[in-house]
């Protein structure tokens, strides 16, 4: 199939012929004739190489930032949150993702918790911050006070000093 010319057609034969994986790199290759954003969702879910999920960050990110959201809502459940985090931060757009991690959290997985802290202190939105470090305890707490002791405002720095105190009431309980 000579998808240069006749992607949309690509696609379909594709997709009928539950060629799922091929059918999501026509899309991804050649977007202005290929791709339509509800049915590479759809595509996504079907297909075979996980990789395909990962690169499609990369390929929304660059054609079709505003409907990101989206397409990590329909692949949550196939990838792993903490790699989404990963090529998301590789290519410096967090913030795109920021529902989408929200949603996630309650996995209390590390480098999500991590990638919200950072948002919501570049945000400047100290009680959003102070609500995830209480709900979720997986971060390295110690870096995140070591960036929040000099913060500019208040409430951040009394964050900091939350942080501190919470790890010197840990190594107390460690060394009795």
């Amino acid at each position: 199939i000579n998808a240069e010319y006749m992607g949309a057609e690509a696609r379909f034969l594709y997709s009928h012929n539950d060629e799922f994986d091929n059918a999501a790199k026509v899309m991804m290759q050649h977007t202005v004739l290929a791709w339509d954003h509800e049915i590479f969702k759809d595509t996504l879910t079907k297909v075979s190489s996980l990789e395909l999920c990962y690169q499609s960050i990369h390929f929304y990110i660059s054609h079709a930032p505003h409907v990101l959201t989206d397409l990590l809502a329909t692949i949550s459940s196939r990838v792993d949150h903490e790699r989404v985090v990963h090529e998301v931060r590789k290519v410096k757009q967090l913030a795109l993702a920021k529902s989408y991690l929200e949603t996630v959290q309650d996995g209390n997985l590390k480098a999500v918790n991590e990638a919200l802290n950072e948002l919501y202190t570049e945000e400047e939105d100290y009680e959003a911050l102070r609500l995830s470090i209480d709900q979720y305890t997986i971060f390295d707490q110690l870096a995140l006070a070591e960036s929040l002791k000099k913060h500019e405002l208040l409430e951040f720095r009394r964050i900091a000093a939350m942080l501190y105190k919470k790890k010197k009431k840990k190594k107390k309980k460690k060394k009795n």
